[in-house]
């Protein structure tokens, strides 16, 4: 089975987390495929990012221009698929990662060389406003012209069907949910992996950024910093729930990332007197963040809105409960046996849920929590869906 991948962002040395799911879940695919042929744009950058071949995944890089993008997206595709058929014979299969442009390119090569194609939707775009009227008529179009498209979460699907198709059922027939994934790797522990690396991440993060005290309960949240990801409602809400019952010297909440809102969320720790509590740890590595959630007894967070919220589900992966907001994606997989879901976005009903949380320690089953992650979010779950789609894709076709 020859797959051609073909995402519409993809990792780059500036932005190492931009597009990062793509990459992981197309190693996934490629534990099933001969081979898969990623075409992406890359960004154009002073020192850009090289990858290199990985056994039976291929790269093929174009630049990322922004004049004429569309027109020069589908050059760059038609070029190298004929590039690739020459080499390695027979695209079976095209699977395109978000419309905009890699669906709606991809649609047309798939018409031109009748190759089934699979468009898989993740962008938040489709969740939180009204498309124009123009884009609507090239999604219907794209839509007509692929086989199957994937949402990452019903939210998501419901709420395209809404503003595409006003609620019609018009080629929703097409559609399916499949989660993202997390890493099968993920869900062991650091020391599991390798006793340097633990030792040398324990080290960095002790000595030099996390000085966990884990004598007290530990808040984490990892996300961008910027207002929707909600860290006034988490703030306030900390700090209802802690200074007003007197609880502040055995709690502390970790915050990982960076972005623009900084500064606003400094000044809101500064306000509270929270410099003790609520500590900024900067931009984590991907090792990092599985320290800080290791270390972890209740993941918190305060998004507006998630089309999936792959963050809480390697929070899952590591056994640890979760207090979130309804913020759409993550309903599919949260419920009272992993976490807590605030319905409403107010600070009493937070504070509430961090409260019940703290005062009800053996509340969640780490175990259990890991089990269910492991069952519906990891990659042999990923994997088996994805075989099983692109088996009946292309028998279908």
């Amino acid at each position: 089975m020859n797959i051609l991948y073909v995402p519409s962002w993809f990792i780059s040395r500036k932005k190492p987390s931009n597009g990062i799911y793509f990459y992981e879940q197309a190693k996934a695919i490629s534990k099933f495929a001969d081979n898969i042929f990623i075409v992406y744009p890359k960004q154009l950058e002073l020192n850009p990012l090289k990858l290199k071949n990985e056994k039976n995944i291929h790269f093929y890089p174009f630049p990322k221009l922004h004049y004429k993008r569309t027109f020069f997206f589908y050059v760059f595709l038609n070029h190298y698929i004929k590039k690739i058929i020459k080499k390695y014979g027979k695209i079976d299969l095209i699977h395109a990662q978000s419309f905009f442009w890699a669906g709606v390119e991809s649609a047309k090569i798939s018409m031109k060389y009748n190759i089934p194609l699979i468009i898989t939707e993740h962008h938040s775009r489709f969740l939180v406003g009204k498309e124009k009227l123009e884009n609507i008529k090239v999604l219907q179009k794209t839509i007509e012209n692929s086989s199957k498209v994937v949402f990452v979460s019903n939210a998501l699907k419901d709420s395209f069907i809404a503003n595409i198709f006003h609620d019609q059922n018009y080629q929703v027939s097409k559609f399916s949910v499949i989660p993202n994934l997390v890493p099968d790797d993920f869900f062991k522990n650091l020391n599991e992996k390798s006793s340097k690396i633990y030792d040398d991440i324990d080290k960095k993060f002790i000595d030099k950024k996390f000085k966990i005290d884990k004598s007290k309960f530990i808040f984490s949240t990892i996300a961008n910093l910027k207002s929707s990801k909600g860290f006034d409602l988490v703030i306030d809400s900390f700090y209802e729930a802690f200074c007003k019952t007197k609880n502040l010297d055995k709690v502390v909440l970790l915050i990982g990332g960076e972005g623009s809102y900084k500064s606003s969320i400094q000044s809101k720790i500064e306000k509270y007197n929270l410099k003790n509590n609520v500590i900024l740890l900067g931009q984590l590595s991907r090792q990092e963040v599985e320290y800080l959630l290791e270390n972890s007894d209740c993941f918190v967070y305060g998004s507006e809105y998630e089309t999936f919220g792959v963050v809480l589900a390697e929070a899952l992966a590591k056994g640890v409960a979760v207090i979130t907001t309804d913020c759409k994606g993550p309903i599919d997989f949260i419920n009272e046996t992993n976490g807590i879901i605030v319905k409403e976005r107010k600070i009493d009903e937070f504070s509430n849920a961090l409260l019940n949380i703290y005062n009800n320690k053996n509340r969640f089953d780490k175990e259990k929590i890991k089990q269910f992650a492991f069952e519906n979010l990891s990659e042999t779950a990923f994997i088996e869906r994805y075989k099983k789609l692109y088996e009946q894709t292309i028998i279908q076709r």
